[in-house]
């Protein structure tokens, strides 16, 4: 099993070192997602599984989950994607590499879920991922971000969107 985090943790998280906790400006319209994040980043897979932040471009959702990535980086297996890279990741490489190096991780975090969302094929993919994910046993988390709740989502798997409604949904408003 170490051996396995040793490679891995070899894997580049594609984090931005400067998307922290610390780092983080808190106010009254994110700090909901905020404690969440934070919560997950300290007990992973434990008590919030799924995390589906959600609202507009530019208020936090991607610095809220490379936080989480940055403070478990060092002690846990981490990948943090955009959803492009992730569809990108199914197309161009070996179906079971890739399956096997999302399973093996202890923590995922997938940016812009939405865009993910929008091919079927790609959400029986995910589906299947986002389940051993979510097993209560294995205590991994998962969180993503998106632009809209789930429930407007057009053309989300239902088993998907159920997932999520039964985690965590936290919003970020556009407020000053």
């Amino acid at each position: 099993m170490e051996q396995n985090k040793l490679n891995i943790n070899s894997y580049n998280t594609n984090l931005n070192s400067q998307f922290t906790f610390e780092n983080f400006v808190k106010g009254e319209n994110n700090l909901f997602a905020y404690n969440i994040a934070k919560a997950a980043a300290q007990h992973p897979g434990i008590y919030y599984n799924p995390i589906f932040i959600y609202g507009d471009v530019g208020l936090g959702k991607t610095h809220l989950l490379q936080a989480i990535g940055n403070q478990l980086k060092d002690t846990h297996n981490v990948i943090y994607e955009s959803s492009e890279h992730f569809i990108n990741n199914f197309t161009n490489n070996n179906l079971y590499s890739i399956y096997k190096k999302y399973i093996q991780s202890d923590i995922l975090l997938i940016d812009d879920i939405q865009i993910l969302l929008k091919k079927e094929k790609m959400q029986e993919k995910f589906l299947y991922i986002l389940n051993k994910f979510i097993s209560y046993e294995n205590e991994k988390q998962i969180c993503v971000t998106a632009d809209k709740h789930p429930s407007e989502i057009l053309g989300l798997n239902k088993k998907i969107r159920a997932i999520f409604e039964q985690g965590v949904i936290a919003e970020i408003q556009n407020k000053i």
